[in-house]
């Protein structure tokens, strides 16, 4: 006995093979799948390989007739090639043990891919799932974000940067300031726009350029006396000076 289960194609009644046989005997196509059926059990559970050397094909054509319980049902088989002398065709591919695992392999194989995507699909990393078109949308989601979060902030630049203090009608390098602006946190970004009125104040209408005004925090110069300064250790201080010296190159190099 080969097995307990025969594999039977889910679009077998679609067959030609089937539709002819049908047209042969003039049964309906569903009442042709029973019949066969009937024949391939019985060859799945008297033989292994499909052949039966030991019947004549006359005795084998009778046999079959009287399994698929319908005159000339062997001789259709065989006109329509499902059938040879001695047993079934391709008997291996379908119906053997080899055949029969291979098929349930492929079968658990299948199922267990279904598990794995349902897993994929609900574990907290749904990225490795999204097809090349979602990741374009996310990503670019992504540019349009930063994007029209830059804008904002370029915005408020420009309102911070036309009312910083001059001197001597210059401000110093708008795009060193926009790069510093953009670099500093949010947090001293709020406090270089609120400490700037009282530090245009206190300048005596001698401000540093405003790249050093967001670079050393010179807001807190005004607004926080009590607190010790930033660069009050000799090292600090000489580190500020030789910054100062090199903005102060830059602004007089042509």
């Amino acid at each position: 006995m080969a097995g307990d289960w025969l594999h039977m194609r889910l679009d077998l009644p679609e067959d030609p093979a089937v539709i002819g046989i049908a047209d042969r005997l003039g049964l309906d196509v569903l009442d042709v799948v029973g019949r066969l059926y009937a024949v391939w059990r019985w060859f799945d559970q008297q033989t292994t390989d499909g052949q039966m050397f030991n019947l004549t094909t006359v005795r084998l054509l009778s046999e079959i007739d009287q399994r698929a319980r319908q005159s000339g049902f062997g001789k259709a088989m065989r006109e329509e090639g499902w059938l040879e002398d001695h047993g079934i065709p391709k008997f291996d591919r379908w119906m053997s043990m080899s055949a029969k695992k291979r098929l349930r392999n492929s079968r658990d194989q299948a199922a267990s891919r279904a598990r794995r995507r349902v897993r994929e699909t609900s574990s907290e990393k749904p990225d490795k799932n999204l097809t090349r078109v979602e990741k374009s949308r996310v990503e670019k989601s992504k540019e349009n974000t930063y994007g029209a979060k830059r804008a904002l902030l370029v915005a408020r630049f420009e309102k911070f940067w036309e009312s910083y203090p001059r001197r001597e009608g210059k401000r110093g390098p708008k795009a060193s300031a926009l790069t510093k602006w953009l670099a500093i946190t949010e947090t001293d970004r709020l406090a270089a726009e609120k400490g700037l009125d009282l530090y245009a104040a206190a300048c005596n209408g001698l401000p540093v350029d405003c790249v050093r005004y967001l670079r050393h925090r010179r807001w807190e110069d005004e607004t926080d006396e009590s607190a010790p300064r930033r660069g009050s250790t000799q090292d600090q201080v000489l580190a500020m000076m030789r910054e100062d010296a090199e903005l102060d190159r830059r602004l007089r190099c042509p």
